[in-house]
């Protein structure tokens, strides 16, 4: 039996839309970039519930007019409209209101864009998948993602076409998180022969409360230099 996609203008491909829709299983999706509703659609079709996110102010680019109409129109036609929330505001704004187990980014191709989105994205959802990567003329995402990877903050899990899936790494349980930094924590560290001298080295360094300064090094030898 063949696949059936929306009839909706789109830059997914069939592969990638497959990708999505098998990411989407059983799971509240929050997408940033509706547009027209195709990846909305795609995902409410095995999604629990997909939180929709755009400001629906201009589409397309040479002759802009509001897609909200168009949207919910869509949304309404392809019987999935009690599995979609519409969001009309900014990813910036909404995102931080919701939790969910997947977000998808399909956003402009620029560096600073995707990478506030990532931000947002990755606060709330541990699997991100985000369109344009290494597509032409967007540069900004690809590069974006890259840093991402190279830092260790994600991993890649999968791939169709331009559309990559980061999951986040989660930190040791012994690391400094956001759900420990508000208690007070204290350690000694010890250097000994430093490179060049004998001299034995101790330090201690404070974390304070959140807002607080974080703490300073105190030497036998006086402040440490490189601090």
């Amino acid at each position: 039996m063949a696949e059936v996609f929306p009839n909706i203008p789109t830059a997914l491909t069939a592969a990638e839309a497959r990708l999505l829709r098998r990411l989407a299983r059983d799971r509240v999706v929050i997408e940033a970039g509706s547009l027209l509703g195709f990846s909305t659609i795609t995902m409410a079709r095995t999604a629990r519930r997909v939180i929709a996110v755009d400001p629906h102010n201009g589409y397309p680019r040479h002759a802009p007019r509001p897609t909200l109409h168009a949207f919910r129109e869509n949304v309404r036609r392809h019987g999935v409209d009690s599995r979609v929330h519409v969001v009309v505001d900014r990813f910036e704004r909404a995102f931080p209101r919701y939790s969910a187990d997947l977000a998808f980014l399909d956003l402009t191709g620029q560096r600073q864009l995707t990478e506030d989105g990532l931000r947002h994205a990755l606060a709330i959802a541990p699997l991100v998948a985000v369109h344009d990567y290494e597509r032409g003329g967007c540069h900004g995402c690809t590069e974006a993602v890259d840093y991402l990877v190279r830092s260790g903050g994600v991993r890649v899990v999968a791939r169709a076409d331009t559309l990559v899936v980061l999951a986040r790494v989660n930190p040791p349980k012994n690391s400094w998180t956001p759900q420990n930094r508000d208690q007070a924590v204290s350690f000694q560290l010890e250097i000994v022969a430093w490179p060049g001298s004998a001299t034995r080295l101790s330090a201690w360094r404070v974390y304070c409360p959140l807002g607080a300064l974080a703490g300073n090094f105190v030497t036998t030898t006086g402040a440490a230099p490189w601090i």
